[in-house]
Order: C-alpha cells, then sequence, then structure tokens
C-alpha cells in the first residue's frame, strides 16, 4: 500500500498548473519533479553499457548502473518508473502517456481505423471521452483503460512488433533492483 500524504490546497493548485490533463496525477507531477531535481543535482551517476543485439545481459546490477536488458528476457516491471521512452522518436514520460503514444501510432498504422486496432491490441479502448479510470487520448478520440506496468509492456512489446515500430525504454526500477536503470530497446529492422 502506498502511503498518504497531505499537501496544502496552494501545493495542489501549484501541482495542477504543471500537470498534463488526463494522463498526470499528483503522484506523476511529483515525480516529474523530483527527476528534473535529480538530473539538475546530477543524483544519477549512471553509464550505459553496449551489448550486441543479440547477447543476453545476465548480470546483477551494482549501485548506479545502467543495465541493457533483452526484449525477451524483462525483470518485473512492478513500481518501475520510466525516466525517458520514445515510440519513432517520439517521447513519453509516464505509462499511461506511453501507452497514448502507442495507440496513435498504431491508429495511423491501422488506417485509422477503430476496429483494426481494437483487433489487433491488448489494451481494452472505446470510441470516444468515457467517465472515470480510463485516459482519453483526444488525437485519436479514444480511451483506453490504465494496466499496470507489466501488463503495459507486454502489450506494448505485442503492438511495437506488429506494426513495426522503435521503442527505447529507460526506467528506474524500484522491485527487483531497487534505485536500478534499466534500458530496454526494440529497433525495426524491416526493409521496405
Amino acid at each position: 500500500m502506498s502511503p498518504v500524504i497531505r499537501i496544502s490546497d496552494s501545493v495542489f493548485k501549484k501541482l495542477q498548473k504543471l500537470a498534463e490533463p488526463f494522463v498526470d496525477s499528483p503522484s506523476s507531477v511529483i515525480e516529474k519533479l523530483l527527476e528534473e531535481y535529480e538530473k539538475k543535482n546530477n543524483v544519477y551517476n549512471t553509464k550505459i553499457l553496449v551489448k550486441e543485439k543479440n547477447d543476453i545481459y545476465n548480470h546483477m546490477p551494482s549501485k548506479d548502473s545502467t543495465i541493457e536488458i533483452k526484449i525477451d528476457n524483462v525483470p518485473d516491471l512492478t513500481s518501475s518508473r520510466i525516466i525517458t521512452a520514445t515510440i519513432n522518436g517520439k517521447p513519453a514520460k509516464s505509462w499511461t502517456r506511453l501507452t497514448a503514444l502507442l495507440l496513435e501510432e498504431a491508429f495511423s498504422y491501422f488506417n485509422n481505423s477503430f476496429d483494426e486496432l481494437k483487433n489487433h491490441i491488448g489494451f481494452h479502448i472505446v470510441k470516444g471521452k468515457t467517465q472515470r479510470d480510463m485516459s482519453y487520448i483526444s488525437k485519436i478520440n479514444i480511451s483506453f483503460t490504465r494496466q499496470n506496468a507489466n501488463e503495459t509492456f507486454n502489450n506494448l512489446i505485442k503492438v511495437i512488433k506488429k506494426i513495426n515500430a522503435d521503442l527505447f525504454l529507460k526506467i528506474k526500477f524500484n522491485s527487483n533492483y531497487p534505485g536500478e536503470i534499466g534500458i530496454i530497446k526494440y529497433e525495426n529492422h524491416e526493409t521496405n
């Protein structure tokens, strides 16, 4: 269970000003602020390990290292948080925004067909803006149910492969490797 904190109305209003509607929660805004603080104060002293495409990285990471993770060997992502991510070079800073970006890319790939999109993804989607508990993507007029990080990642990879997209994901682990940073990459090598 997550701890509950109380903040003043003035602090809450400041958080609201920084939030992206239908994407950010108070927690995700605080995370963004902490990430900026950490970047500015060089809290992460990371190094990127360059590995061959087919290498399996079987290394217990040491403090302050970045591990490159093979896409079919991803550890438990429970409580992980996205530091930065891109799909086809377009950035996302949260699991929810990454899902929205993926759905936008897939919608375009399936020629803006809601039915085709729905048939090829593992996310629950509906047309239009819905009640609470769903995130709305105004660009494509679709709402989706948020999932935990593991479900999101598994569905994300299936769709990424289906639509031949590139993925770069830099995450901070909180369960398997507390505080460690992982890099997950998938590059589309399809030739036209």
